[in-house]
């Protein structure tokens, strides 16, 4: 797990189709309001373990509780191309659907706690 984001890239037909990041965090905040900067009409996401989310057309972050000493909390940050690429048309309850989903695995796979709650 790295200590600052590592960020990967997905390619579709050789054009940019999603870019992730990822992390542990120390600190819990809302990442609607601490990236403000980030979403131009964002929106609280539901997630169904302990967390917070945020997301718009392009964007969305996540942040989780993890609940391990060295990894308190993990977050990422997930962004599909702008308006004309090759999401243009998916809406964003496929974006949330994905970010969460993504999350959710992510618990599971670093072994947090707070995954089998």
């Amino acid at each position: 797990m790295p200590e600052k984001y590592n960020i990967c890239g997905l390619l579709v037909d050789d054009r940019p189709a999603v870019r992730f990041s990822f992390s542990k965090e120390e600190k819990f905040y809302d990442p609607l309001h601490e990236y403000s900067r980030n979403f131009h009409n964002g929106e609280n996401i539901p997630l169904s373990f302990t967390g917070s989310g945020a997301l718009d057309d392009d964007y969305a972050i996540i942040i989780a509780e993890c609940g391990l000493p060295e990894r308190p909390y993990v977050i990422t940050h997930i962004q599909v191309p702008p308006p004309g690429g090759v999401t243009a048309s998916a809406p964003r309850s496929d974006l949330e659907r994905f970010a969460v989903d993504y999350m959710a695995g992510a618990l599971q796979e670093l072994n947090c706690p707070s995954a089998e709650s």
